[in-house]
């Protein structure tokens, strides 16, 4: 793609976090399984390097270690952004399984990329919340499976929560205490998501397979948030258990 549209677009490729190291989330495949999440910004320049020679013909940019562009873009582990004018016309979803090289190939065959950019505008609704209200705090407090369902489950019915989570109650209070290595700090725009809540839902996930876009309607949390702490809450327990 970067080849046939290079009269019509400059690509750039932003190298972050990786999604299946060997320390962490691993899934076995041909190329760099024996790749380990990065430590520093040198290591993950040195991970990008490794992906320059698999015959990247653009630039290959690095996010830094607090994975600032990632979040800004919502665009763990991969993601399409087409942006003209400063101006984001397309974001595709995330990969692999949501993203479509042929949506952004689709819009690039227009030629003139000022049409998609005008066409976008005259579409687009102005944006009615920045949080949707249903995803707020104050309703997952009352409404959401971590404070509701989970409570009662542990006050009335323990086979059920062990049904639920795959574990005991005290089994879940005895990993929840690494707490404080998944909690986030409090910021002038929101309170960080609880570590108990976190937690819950990592281990629903991984006991249910559940798609994270799935997720959020039961526990009221964003797909694209928890699509950033899974891995980490996942890595933090796994290397918690080897030491």
């Amino acid at each position: 793609m970067i080849r046939e549209f290079a009269s019509v677009a400059d690509f750039v490729i932003i190298y972050v976090r990786e999604a299946h190291p060997l320390d962490g989330w691993n899934m076995r495949g041909p190329k760099f399984e024996d790749m380990l999440q990065h430590k520093s910004l040198e290591e993950r320049i040195e991970a990008a390097k490794l992906l320059r020679q698999e015959g990247i013909d653009c630039p290959i940019l690095v996010d830094t270690m607090d994975d600032k562009t990632c979040l800004a873009y919502g665009a763990f582990p991969e993601r399409y952004y087409i942006i003209h004018n400063g101006k984001v016309v397309l974001a595709n979803g995330l990969g692999p399984q949501l993203y479509s090289p042929q949506e952004a190939r689709l819009n690039l065959n227009v030629g003139n990329i000022n049409l998609i950019a005008v066409e976008r505008r005259r579409r687009r609704r102005q944006r009615r919340w920045w949080t949707r209200p249903w995803l707020s705090p104050e309703r997952r407090r009352s409404f959401g499976l971590y404070d509701q369902l989970m409570t009662e489950l542990r006050r009335e019915d323990r086979q059920s929560f062990v049904h639920f989570l795959r574990m005991p109650t005290e089994m879940f209070d005895e990993i929840l205490q690494v707490g404080p290595r998944i909690a986030k700090q409090n910021t002038f725009y929101r309170n960080p998501l609880e570590p108990g809540l976190k937690l819950a839902i990592t281990l629903r996930h991984l006991a249910s397979g559940a798609k994270y876009r799935s997720m959020q309607y039961g526990w009221r949390v964003p797909h694209n948030t928890i699509s950033v702490f899974i891995p980490e809450v996942h890595n933090i327990n796994k290397f918690r258990k080897s030491t």
